[in-house]
């Protein structure tokens, strides 16, 4: 038995609202890297890490992804032999 489409079963049209969350969008953990990256002195995957709590293929992954966007990351090592991260040009 097939149910008939009238007026009165149709879902009603709902007006736009406002979505609270547009122009302050939340903090993403890939916008938690950007601010650690963008720090003059960068960060280490480690430090990543423990803000994103991600493991290092996933925060190796991410700066891919950040490159890919159009991100200049910088690599360099710091005085203990760890490998630091930085954004380098906007």
């Amino acid at each position: 038995m097939t149910r008939r489409t009238t007026e009165a079963t149709r879902p009603t049209e709902r007006p736009n609202k406002p979505n609270p969350r547009r122009g302050s969008r939340a903090k993403t953990k890939t916008s938690k890297c950007l601010d650690q990256l963008q720090r003059r002195r960068g960060a280490s995957i480690a430090e990543l890490g423990k803000t994103t709590g991600w493991q290092p293929h996933s925060i190796r992954a991410a700066l891919s992804g950040l490159r890919k966007r159009g991100h200049q990351i910088g690599r360099s090592k710091d005085d203990r032999g760890v490998t630091r991260y930085t954004i380098t040009a906007p």
